[in-house]
């Protein structure tokens, strides 16, 4: 197995990038268009941690550092359903920050974790999102543009990535998201659900 080397992001969100997205289509390379439905487990707490369901697979990403205005996130588990209750107690409870939940079963579907887990625990939701991504390259950095129903509120992402932090950044000031408050999915899940609120720029507004 390849060695995963963790990539610096910068992601917002917005409900129109206008003239940004038109200056990322018409510069990016290699178009692909694709759309998926994922479900995300949130925490009020748990800052640090990405933790989503697609194609039957729970995943968890950490966030392990920040550089200006970019963060480093790496993958530390991807387990498919039916969860084992030593994986729920072990690794999924403490990156929710939930060792407090209650587990009673041997084995965990999606619907029963949801059930018994997350929604009768008043620090965690879940989020059904759906997304349609245009992925493309760029100077070397790979993105995306997103249109997002986050349980059923529309907005849009944008997201560039990059194993160079420096390159990254001269690319994000140069496509006129400098000004751009970084947001991650988790936090943004947050605030459209009401547990944080906005940014005094009001990204969403």
């Amino acid at each position: 197995m390849s060695e995963i080397i963790p990539r610096f992001e910068f992601r917002t969100f917005a409900q129109d990038f206008g003239a940004v997205a038109e200056r990322l289509r018409d510069r990016g390379s290699s178009p692909d268009i694709g759309e998926s439905r994922e479900v995300y487990l949130i925490s009020r707490d748990a800052e640090g941690s990405n933790i989503k369901v697609r194609s039957g697979t729970l995943e968890i990403k950490r966030l392990i550092g920040r550089h200006a205005n970019l963060e480093r996130w790496t993958p530390v588990a991807k387990q498919p359903f039916p969860l084992a209750r030593a994986f729920v107690e072990t690794m999924l409870l403490p990156a929710l920050a939930a060792t407090d939940a209650s587990i009673d079963h041997d084995t965990y579907t999606l619907a029963r974790l949801i059930g018994d887990v997350i929604n009768p625990h008043p620090g965690l939701i879940r989020a059904c999102v759906f997304k349609r991504r245009f992925r493309f390259g760029l100077q070397g950095c790979d993105g995306e543009m997103d249109e997002l129903l986050i349980n059923g509120a529309a907005i849009q992402s944008v997201a560039l990535e990059s194993v160079d932090a420096d390159a990254l950044i001269k690319l994000v000031n140069a496509m006129g998201l400098g000004d751009y408050e970084q947001v991650n999915y988790p936090l943004a899940i947050r605030r459209i659900a009401g547990l944080e609120p906005l940014s005094d720029e009001d990204q969403y507004g």
